[in-house]
């Protein structure tokens, strides 16, 4: 008689117990997920393997690391707290990093998965620790203001922190706001590894440095500055990807730069630059928003340009503009309105078919703005014949945000004495002024600009008055 519980082990069946029902699955047998293999085999092809690396359907036609490497990479650094990691785990990032994370080199993977390990504990927590999260957040983070009672703490395997990262990984990812929607879905597979990887690949891959293995890149972007500003969790990072770079085999220095530091590189007026390149980066990254680190660039040009095209030549005013400008462009990153229009846009009464939505540094909405932005810029209607040229070409970007400055907000009454509210009122065209939308937008610019102000002329105070005060 076969006592309850006897199994029957052949190579290439199915383990059954003495019901019938199925175990797990012995060496060569057919699987469709790791679980279902015996003793430590994993699931490669359809079938339960012994082999030391998944070779089918990673980057490549083959895996950037061994399993063996993987299971090190988490379990022998030096963290008590990570836990052996799951075939699942494994054959999850091999297959997916390349695709959906555009990652190719060991160099890379050890970056993104020294900051996933961080971020999740070695990937044992996909929800925030702290207070609100759900017991607060580790950092305050931006809410939903139609919705404030949302929680938009940080979740996932890169811990997506506030409304506005929610929003922008949910429609990059999905097309829609699920995820503002339901921000819980994020803690749980598959949106955990998903948005870690898109996050990963529109906001850090393409980075200037990241390519080269500078580890702050990634960290001022995951933190939004705060790890290169206020707190001391940047030196844990460069702790764990300096071991990872070792176990996967690559000769590199680990290079932490791209977060402490900050890069001086002054245009050609150096002398007369209104601000260092260190202020204007601490002013995009060190706010507490989360801005993606700004180009040399996009400061050469803003140093360049600002006085000459904008009237500009003041630090206060400086801040006024560049609020503005971070406020709509997400941190200096869109020059095209995602999502539905942020305001409506008036229509060309002989060519309907023409959209103007915003775009550009300064979002150029409606077909009347277009138009007059076009004539007083270029003498011509080009804007208006194609206005994608306001966020295809970066210095049509740059020059109507300029123009739009000079001629429409440097000269109103209140700009000259600092009040803030009074640049809101008109690129808003007092729509966040006077309830037409909700005023949330404009104590946001607000808050952007006295943050600015602060990192770029601590004397001054900020004056909040002109729009909905």
């Amino acid at each position: 008689m076969i006592s309850v519980g006897l199994l029957f082990l052949f190579p290439g069946l199915v383990v059954l117990n003495v019901n019938g029902s199925p175990v797990c699955q012995n060496l060569n047998a057919i699987c469709t997920i790791a679980a279902e293999c015996c003793n430590g085999l994993r699931c490669d092809n359809g079938i339960c393997s012994n082999d030391t690396a998944v070779i089918d359907n990673t980057i490549s036609g083959g895996s950037l690391i061994t399993r063996d490497q993987f299971e090190r990479a988490v379990t022998t650094i030096g963290y008590w707290r990570y836990q052996p990691p799951t075939d699942e785990q494994y054959e999850l990032i091999m297959r997916d990093a390349g695709p959906k994370g555009k990652i190719t080199t060991k160099r890379e993977l050890a970056m993104f998965l020294a900051n996933v390990f961080h971020e999740s504990e070695g990937m044992g927590a996909t929800e925030e620790r702290g207070p609100e999260g759900p017991y607060g957040p580790w950092v305050p983070y931006k809410k939903d203001p139609i919705h404030p009672e949302r929680k938009y703490h940080g979740r996932g395997y890169l811990m997506l922190r506030g409304y506005p990262v929610y929003k922008e990984v949910s429609l990059g990812l999905y097309g829609d706001e699920r995820l503002v929607e339901n921000p819980d879905l994020v803690k749980d597979a598959p949106a955990a590894w998903d948005t870690a990887f898109w996050f990963w690949a529109n906001k850090v891959h393409s980075q200037p440095g990241t390519q080269v293995g500078k580890l702050g890149v990634s960290a001022y972007i995951i933190t939004g500055g705060r790890e290169c500003q206020e707190y001391e969790e940047l030196p844990e990072r460069l702790d764990i990807y300096t071991k990872l770079l070792v176990i996967f085999g690559v000769n590199d220095t680990p290079d932490y730069s791209g977060c402490f530091d900050r890069s001086k590189n002054l245009p050609n007026n150096q002398s007369t630059a209104i601000i260092t390149r260190e202020q204007f980066q601490t002013a995009v990254n060190g706010i507490g928003y989360w801005y993606p680190p700004p180009t040399n660039d996009q400061y050469n040009t803003l140093m360049i340009s600002a006085a000459p095209k904008a009237s500009i030549t003041t630090k206060r005013e400086l801040a006024m503009f560049l609020a503005n400008i971070l406020h709509e462009t997400s941190g200096l990153e869109k020059l095209d309105e995602y999502g539905p229009p942020y305001f409506p846009a008036a229509t060309d009464p002989d060519h309907p078919e023409r959209d103007y939505h915003g775009r550009g540094y300064m979002m150029l909405r409606g077909f009347p703005v277009y138009k007059e932005v076009s004539e007083g810029l270029y003498g011509d209607d080009r804007l208006v014949k194609n206005p994608d040229l306001v966020k295809n070409d970066t210095t049509v970007a740059w020059d109507t945000a300029f123009w739009f400055w000079a001629h429409k907000v440097h000269n109103e009454p209140g700009i000259g004495n600092g009040q803030f509210g009074v640049s809101t009122k008109i690129i808003s065209n007092g729509q966040e002024c006077n309830g037409t939308m909700s005023v949330a937008h404009a104590l946001e610019r607000f808050d952007i600009y006295k943050k600015v102000l602060q990192v770029l002329d601590p004397s001054e105070a900020a004056v909040e008055a002109g729009c909905y005060n």
